[in-house]
C-alpha cells in the first residue's frame, strides 16, 4: 500500500512528462524503475489501449462492464501525456481488481517508457492512423511505436486487434503470446459486428457473431469497432458476450465530447468538441449523416483541425471536398483556418449548401444556430481541442430548453 499517495505523485507524476534530457536521463529512469518494481507488486489484468482514435471510448466501454465484476483503476479521461500512466500507477493498490491504462502519448521515448513501467497483461490497439504523425512520421513507424504495448505482453497474456485496420492486425507479428483476439466488421474476425442499423437518436443495433443482439446509445460505426474491442477483452476476462452486451445497453454513457448526444426539447446536439483531426472529423461527420432519415435539417458547427506536419491548410480543405459530399443542410466555421473548409465544400457543391462563418464568441455561434435551427433538427460539433469548443456546447444548453 502507499502511505503517502500524494507525496509519491508530486515526486514521480512528472517523470516523463517530457522528452527527457540526456544529462538527467539516469536519474530520471531510476525513479521510473521504482514505479515499475511498484506496480509489480500486483498480480491483476492490467490492460493497456492504444491507437489513433477510440482510446477513450473502448476504455469508458471496458470500465464500465468491469465495474460490475470489481474495482477498476484507469487514467483520467483526458490522457495526452505519460504524465496520466506516472501517476495511475503509482495509486495501485490491493482496493483494485483490474487496471486500464491509456496511452495516449506522442512522442516515441516518452511511449516506450511508459509501456515498459506499466507491464500491461492485455493490449488493445484500436487503429492506426494520422493523428500522431506530426510527433511519430508516417504509419508504418506509428505502427511499430504503438507496437510496443503488444511487444510487451507476457506469453500468458492477450492481444486485441482491430482486423480492418491493416497496420493494427499486422502487430500480431510483434506479439510473445499465443492468444490473439481481432475484432471487426469482417466476418473473419473472432468478434464481428453484422446487420448494423442507425436509429438516429435511439443509436445503432447491431448484431455480434450474428447470434448476440446488441442495442447500444452509441452513434458512429467506430464506435461499433470500439464495442467489439471492449466486449472481446471482456470475454478474455472471463465475462460471458450476453453479459457485456446487457450492461453496455444499461450502463453506458458516452464521454462529453466524444461523440454522447445531447437531447433538446426541439433539437438533438451531437457534441464531438473534444478534438478534431483529419480522421475524426470524417467519423462525426458520418455520425451527423446517419441522421438524415430522422431529422428534418442537419447542421454541422466546425472549428478548425489540428497542424498535421504543416499541412494545415491542404487538410482543411480535404475535409470540406469531403464534407461537401455529405448530405449536411448548414456548415457553421468557427476560426479562420475554418474558412478553408468552407472553400471546400463550395468548391463541391457550389452554392448548394448554406455556410455562415462565427467568431469563437460563443453569443454569436449561439445566434447564428437560432437562426437556421428547424424543429426536429440534428446539429454537430467539433473542432480543434486548442478552441474548446466545449465552452460553446455549454452556451448552447443554457441557451435552449433541454427535454
Amino acid at each position: 500500500m502507499v502511505d503517502n499517495l500524494k507525496k509519491l505523485i508530486d515526486l514521480y507524476g512528472n517523470e516523463i512528462s517530457t522528452d527527457i534530457p540526456e544529462d538527467i536521463y539516469d536519474y530520471v529512469y531510476l525513479n521510473l524503475k521504482r514505479i515499475r518494481k511498484y506496480r509489480e507488486q500486483f498480480n491483476i489484468p492490467i490492460i493497456g489501449i492504444t491507437g489513433k482514435h477510440g482510446k477513450t471510448i473502448t476504455k469508458k466501454m471496458l470500465s464500465t462492464i468491469l465495474f460490475t465484476k470489481g474495482k477498476v483503476l484507469e487514467t483520467p479521461l483526458y490522457s495526452r501525456t505519460a504524465t496520466n500512466v506516472t501517476s495511475t500507477l503509482i495509486q495501485l493498490s490491493t482496493d483494485y481488481q483490474y487496471a486500464i491504462i491509456e496511452f495516449g502519448i506522442q512522442y516515441e521515448r516518452q511511449f516506450k517508457l511508459a509501456v515498459d513501467i506499466t507491464r500491461p497483461t492485455i493490449g488493445i490497439v484500436t487503429n492506426i492512423g494520422e493523428s500522431h504523425h506530426a510527433y511519430l512520421g508516417n504509419q508504418k513507424v506509428v505502427s511499430e511505436i504503438k507496437g510496443e504495448v503488444i511487444k510487451a505482453l507476457p506469453k500468458d497474456g492477450a492481444a486485441v486487434l482491430n482486423y480492418d485496420d491493416d497496420m493494427a492486425s499486422y502487430m500480431e507479428k510483434f506479439s510473445h503470446t499465443q492468444n490473439v483476439i481481432k475484432f471487426g466488421l469482417n466476418p473473419n474476425s473472432h468478434f464481428s459486428a453484422s446487420d448494423i442499423e442507425y436509429l438516429g437518436s435511439r443509436g445503432i443495433r447491431f448484431k455480434i457473431n450474428t447470434l448476440y443482439d446488441a442495442h447500444l446509445n452509441i452513434y458512429s460505426t467506430s464506435d461499433v469497432y470500439n464495442a467489439l474491442g471492449a466486449i472481446a477483452t471482456a470475454k478474455i476476462l472471463g465475462i460471458d458476450i450476453e453479459e457485456s452486451i446487457s450492461v453496455l445497453e444499461k450502463n453506458l454513457t458516452l464521454p462529453q465530447g466524444r461523440g454522447n448526444l445531447i437531447k433538446f426539447k426541439d433539437f438533438c446536439l451531437l457534441d464531438y468538441s473534444y478534438d478534431a483531426s483529419p480522421d475524426s472529423i470524417n467519423k462525426a461527420a458520418r455520425s451527423l449523416s446517419s441522421f438524415k432519415d430522422f431529422k428534418k435539417k442537419l447542421i454541422m458547427i466546425v472549428g478548425e483541425l489540428g497542424d498535421y506536419e504543416g499541412k494545415t491548410d491542404t487538410y482543411h480543405l480535404s475535409a470540406g471536398y469531403f464534407l461537401g459530399a455529405l448530405p449536411i443542410d448548414t456548415f457553421i466555421t468557427v476560426g479562420d483556418k475554418a474558412k478553408l473548409i468552407a472553400d471546400g465544400v463550395k468548391k463541391v457543391n457550389g452554392s448548394k449548401k448554406d455556410i455562415q462563418s462565427a467568431s469563437k464568441d460563443e453569443n454569436n455561434i449561439v445566434e447564428i444556430l437560432k437562426k437556421v435551427l428547424v424543429p426536429n433538427s440534428i446539429v454537430m460539433i467539433t473542432g480543434n481541442h486548442i478552441q474548446n469548443l466545449g465552452e460553446t456546447v455549454a452556451q448552447i444548453k443554457s441557451s435552449f430548453e433541454l427535454r
